[in-house]
């Protein structure tokens, strides 16, 4: 097994979500009460920004820009640019902010009790906002998929009304990703599946039992990398193979980039290699 790197090990208090381009890691830290960056491992945090109650950070794959929320606010900085952050205006109706996914110029998608695109100074564009019980799961991948915990399913969203598909019989589906063809997510049983996009209906079991409650997933495309109380673990997308990247790290908040896994344990960010 490979052994991790840690990546945020100093200067932070109680870090509650991390993003990462594959290069710099951003995360947000209720106890500092700041959103911060550190570019390489072991490194100091720089303050992009101070912030009450932050709960989400998501760094803009194509640019400059780190986005987060905080208290029903989300405020933006620029990567690399210590204190240029600051709040831009309130999130989509609800205070409770569950996940944020695919940062770009001057927008992202939140998931709150429905999926919306936040346009940076502009406002809100519903996305996913009827047929959903608006108590939703704890992630929202790239292709929007995202758990609907209220209902048991597993959703994938639509644009401007209702889902495009919903799969029923998901129990407690927070934790979820996709590659171009699939999306992936992690029940409560503890399970791992997945459905093709173009046939929702066709759900395959990709791993019958996790070992433990999931507590992060993501994928490579080749892999499904899934965090456990006991360890951080991986299983080939269809299902047949699997292995252990490392065991004694309750490993939460996956992420995938550039070859590698970064990951929160123990109030310390990690960087794994993927095999």
């Amino acid at each position: 097994m490979c052994q991790p790197i840690p990546f945020v090990i100093s200067g932070t208090s109680n870090i509650v979500d991390l993003d990462t381009n594959g290069t710099i890691v951003v995360f947000a830290d209720t106890g500092k009460q700041m959103i911060a960056e550190v570019d390489i491992p072991g490194g100091t945090p720089q303050m992009l920004a101070s912030a009450g109650n932050p709960d989400h950070v998501l760094i803009d794959q194509s640019g400059g820009s780190v986005y987060w929320t905080d208290s029903g606010n989300y405020g933006q900085a620029g990567a690399g640019q210590v204190g240029s952050g600051s709040v831009q205006g309130t999130t989509c109706g609800s205070i409770t902010v569950n996940a944020l996914a695919n940062g770009g110029s001057g927008q992202f998608d939140i998931l709150t009790s429905e999926l919306s695109t936040l346009l940076v100074g502009t406002g809100c564009v519903a996305d996913t906002s009827s047929g959903i019980s608006g108590n939703l799961g704890a992630s929202l991948s790239h292709r929007w998929v995202f758990g609907d915990l209220g209902a048991s399913a597993v959703v994938f969203g639509g644009a401007q009304g209702p889902p495009s598909a919903t799969i029923a019989n998901q129990p407690g589906a927070n934790w979820v990703a996709d590659d171009p063809s699939y999306g992936y997510w992690a029940t409560t049983e503890p399970a791992i599946r997945r459905a093709p996009f173009n046939a929702p209906a066709n759900v395959a079991v990709v791993l019958a039992n996790a070992g433990g409650a999931v507590g992060g997933l993501a994928t490579d495309g080749m892999n499904v990398f899934y965090g456990t109380p006991s360890g951080l673990f991986y299983v080939s997308v269809a299902g047949a193979t699997s292995g252990t990247l490392l065991t004694n790290k309750a490993a939460t908040h996956l992420r995938y980039a550039s070859g590698a896994l970064f990951f929160l344990a123990g109030g310390v960010i990690y960087k794994i290699a993927t095999p």
